[in-house]
């Protein structure tokens, strides 16, 4: 737990944190970060990209130590499933290859339990053209608590082109997608 006081100021806060000093490897890059898809309260698929064909590895857990693993095979389009996992839980998870890991440790939450009456979801569309005022909004809306993320559609302008689907969807929403 770290306490964080501001400067000149009385008031204090805490919050758990992780420091993850596994060194990245060098011979691979990601081209497109790891963002979730399909999240249920047993499983999410985790997709990527890299600029190289590598085999896709995650590592994965109810803690920072991880201590689960996924591989899958040699490709530069990569879509790997987490399953087993339990409603509602914490997970944490690394990107990683053969040759070692690609990003720093992330975490998502599981789809909560059935029961569960009440949630915060973010519904959203029309997203992108990638101007000031997009970037301005999808930091506001990545600073907003949330169990669902739901896009209505018309991801990316001009007509989808596929060159721009990272500029103008995954760079700015990528902490939300991650």
């Amino acid at each position: 737990t770290v306490r964080i006081t501001p400067q000149g100021g009385s008031s204090a806060s805490s919050a758990p944190f992780v420091i993850d000093t596994q060194p990245l490897s060098a011979g691979i890059t990601i081209t497109r970060q790891p963002y979730l898809q399909n999240m249920t309260q047993s499983s999410v698929v985790v997709v990527w990209k890299t600029g190289q064909t590598t085999s896709g590895l995650i590592e994965y857990g109810a803690t920072p130590s991880l201590g689960s693993s996924v591989s899958g095979p040699n490709g530069a389009d990569h879509a790997l499933t987490l399953s087993g996992l339990s409603a509602g839980a914490t997970i944490y998870y690394r990107v990683g290859s053969n040759q070692g890991p690609l990003t720093r440790l992330s975490r998502f939450k599981t789809a909560p339990p059935s029961n569960t009456l009440d949630f915060r979801f973010l519904a959203f569309g029309d997203s992108g053209s990638g101007s000031a005022e997009q970037m301005g909004l999808a930091k506001l809306m990545s600073e907003e608590p949330c169990e669902l993320i739901l896009h209505t559609g018309d991801i990316i302008y001009p007509a989808g082109e596929l060159m721009n689907y990272d500029p103008n969807f995954f760079v700015p929403y990528g902490s939300m997608l991650r």
